[in-house]
């Protein structure tokens, strides 16, 4: 995975044992810092959800990184080493060229997990949910969340849409 950096220094963000950088509230201040001018876009990414390759692949297509952060967002929780082996895999770059996935792969911290069983698919949800309570219940998968150059929530929905309009 690529390393995130800030201005030409490593984001002071943990990362998990799976090498995916641990996205809280911290780090997600760290990052808006890091990059004043643009707007921050999260694409939440359950791993397990074919539609929402369409939507990942149309958002690397179409996003104009001069405007907006990329953060790929992993649900899954974070002991899991699945997001790591699923990009690695299913992402991994032409053999001619050899280079890594080209953006970093976040995890939403396992703070975020919610109910009897812990679920990892309300993750997203209770990350929302901490900006605006409207998306407590929100369907996140393959959506993104794009945020303010002050770090406010200022858009949730598809990719596509949003450009639409």
């Amino acid at each position: 995975m690529k390393e995130y950096n800030c201005q030409g220094e490593k984001l002071v963000t943990e990362k998990n044992r799976t090498g995916l950088y641990r996205l809280d509230k911290k780090a997600m201040k760290e990052i808006i810092r890091c990059n004043p001018d643009t707007k921050t876009v999260f694409f939440f990414f359950p791993i397990w959800c074919a539609p929402c390759h369409e939507h990942f692949n149309y958002l690397l297509d179409n996003i104009d990184l001069q405007k907006y952060t990329l953060l790929i967002t992993s649900i899954e929780k974070e002991q899991s080493s699945r997001a790591t082996h699923f990009f690695n895999a299913f992402y991994k770059p032409k053999k001619q060229n050899k280079k890594m996935f080209p953006y970093p792969v976040f995890i939403l911290s396992d703070e975020y997990l919610s109910g009897v069983v812990l679920r990892s698919k309300n993750k997203a949800e209770n990350f929302l949910a901490e900006y605006d309570s409207k998306y407590k219940n929100a369907q996140t998968n393959g959506n993104v969340a794009i945020f303010s150059e002050e770090n406010e929530l200022i858009y949730f929905g598809s990719f596509e849409d949003y450009l639409i309009n």
